[in-house]
């Protein structure tokens, strides 16, 4: 984080960084693990998206996709799937979350 700033030769102001290659933030283990399935998830449906399988597309919302708007359609929510899984893979390995939550190491310290 920045705390003050620091005057370099030229008279150039540049952001002094208290914590370098330290994040404020914590990483916790299962939002690794919960990062890491989001991301398996969205690897397997972008397989069946784009594979020759049937058997995925017998679930029975994929199956009324398909029956009202075609196989292009059931293959298209495939993909969604996995596009929306693979943005929340990656913004909780990120750690982004939401304002009104906190790690539980961060509310420990709080207290």
């Amino acid at each position: 984080m920045i705390n003050a700033s620091s005057r370099s030769q030229h008279g150039i102001d540049f952001p002094r960084f208290s914590s370098l290659g330290k994040r404020n933030d914590v990483l916790i283990q299962d939002d690794t693990l919960v990062g890491g399935v989001a991301l398996c998830i969205a690897a397997i449906c972008t397989a069946i998206a784009i594979g020759p399988w049937t058997a995925p597309y017998q679930v029975r919302s994929i199956a009324s996709i398909q029956k009202h708007y075609g196989a292009v359609a059931a293959r298209g929510a495939w993909l969604l799937i996995a596009i929306l899984s693979a943005i929340s893979g990656v913004a909780i390995l990120n750690g982004i979350r939401p304002s009104y939550a906190s790690p539980p190491a961060v509310l420990n310290q709080n207290q």
